[in-house]
């Protein structure tokens, strides 16, 4: 209780490690489904125990962490705390049955993870290209399970820090990162050296130092702008249809030591939630649906996105989504978020395509695959409407802190953030 106690005190005493809703929803999800998944559940409603742990929170606990967010959930947003719990307990239900489904019969331990790092303490094997929430050990061996909570339909699947992206796109050496440079200039310039001070202008300052505050969010758009920019011509340039396949697949669904899941838990307005889990291969194996891939032109937004024909088909549809995303300030740094509407739909060969820009880049179609077949959805019957608090849903703020980021920082977050979102 001591430690506990200090624990709430220090993040008191702490104003930059300010309380980030979004991070700790998703934090909180991670921790309470992975723990009913593996200790089962008390007929309190929680779980019987907690997850052990090989990820960096400051020496914190995951009980530690997960009681100093129910504490201020429960002081913020009363009723919360109880809906998330309902959700993970139905999640470690839906990935218990699923786990069964695939011969994983018995969990014998589970940890919650972060980095590679993590990975390899739990499983003593280095997989550079795991990041899962969650790792397990069955009667089959090893796995890991990255955790998705929000109710956004197409979820962020991976982020990639600028270094990484210039690698991908096969682009020059600080093609991205000197736009950030550019950024960090105009910071100095502003004289804006922290993000405290960014806010205290932004919210608390003279009329002058709020359009100074406002000044660094627009230099922190043209570079996201400018980012997206060089992405977009970098991969049209360098990659052919066959490549940005590659390209996609190892976005979505990159090749792990061990069997990867990824557990997607979605709510609702009224309060409910639908739960999908699948082997993330899945939905690599779903690209087989697709003949050609091209590059959609940069039209001066954030985003950089990607287009595929389904065989036999005409149109095109979108497949991959990448935005050059910033943290809650323009002091925080960038990196990239990733979703892929394809892998979240049923594909109907009559329905118009939503995509009108032309080939930025043409080759001659791979040979053709089989299809496989799409997925569907295990849907839990949603929980008595909780009490309006008029929150919003992690995943929803497109300001949420995500792993990777070039700063190092994490924004908002009282702890070292692992992405969701």
């Amino acid at each position: 209780m001591h430690n506990f106690l200090s624990f709430l005190t220090e993040a008191k005493t702490k104003k930059e490690k300010a309380f980030n809703l979004n991070d700790a929803k998703g934090k909180l999800y991670e921790i309470l489904s992975g723990s009913h998944l593996i200790h089962g559940t008390h007929k309190s409603g929680k779980p019987n125990q907690f997850l052990s742990h090989y990820r960096n929170e400051e020496g914190k606990t995951p009980e530690d962490v997960h009681n100093y967010i129910k504490s201020k959930l429960d002081e913020l947003h009363p009723g919360m705390y109880q809906q998330i719990n309902q959700h993970a307990a139905e999640a470690a239900e839906h990935m218990r049955n699923t786990l069964a489904a695939d011969g994983h019969h018995t969990i014998h331990e589970g940890a919650w993870t972060s980095q590679s790092g993590d990975h390899k303490r739990f499983t003593k094997v280095d997989d550079p290209n795991s990041d899962a929430d969650v790792m397990v050990r069955t009667n089959k061996g090893h796995i890991g399970i990255s955790m998705k909570y929000g109710s956004n339909k197409d979820m962020n699947l991976r982020n990639n820090g600028l270094e990484a992206l210039e690698k991908m796109a096969k682009l020059k050496n600080n093609e991205l990162t000197k736009a950030r440079s550019k950024h960090q200039k105009n910071l100095e310039e502003l004289g804006i050296e922290s993000h405290d001070q960014y806010k205290k202008m932004r919210d608390e300052g003279t009329p002058k130092e709020k359009q100074t505050a406002a000044a660094a969010d627009e230099s922190a758009l043209a570079a996201q702008r400018e980012m997206a920019k060089h992405l977009t011509h970098g991969l049209a340039t360098n990659l052919n249809s066959e490549e940005l396949r590659q390209y996609v697949k190892d976005r979505i669904s990159p090749k792990t030591k061990f069997q990867h899941y990824r557990m997607h838990t979605r709510t609702n307005d009224s309060g409910g939630a639908s739960h999908h889990m699948n082997d993330i291969q899945d939905d690599a194996s779903k690209l087989d649906h697709f003949e050609h891939f091209r590059v959609v032109p940069h039209t001066g937004g954030i985003s950089v996105k990607i287009e595929g024909r389904r065989i036999g088909s005409t149109k095109y549809e979108p497949i991959l989504d990448q935005a050059i995303k910033k943290g809650n300030g323009p002091t925080k740094g960038f990196a990239s978020t990733t979703k892929a509407p394809f892998a979240s739909k049923a594909f109907d060969k009559n329905k118009p395509s939503t995509a009108t820009s032309p080939p930025s880049r043409e080759v001659a179609p791979p040979v053709k695959k089989k299809p496989v077949q799409s997925f569907s959805q295990h849907v839990v019957k949603p929980m008595n409407k909780p009490k309006k608090t008029g929150y919003g849903v992690a995943g929803d703020n497109p300001d949420s802190p995500m792993h990777n980021w070039a700063s190092g920082e994490v924004a908002g977050s009282k702890f070292k953030s692992k992405s969701e979102m």
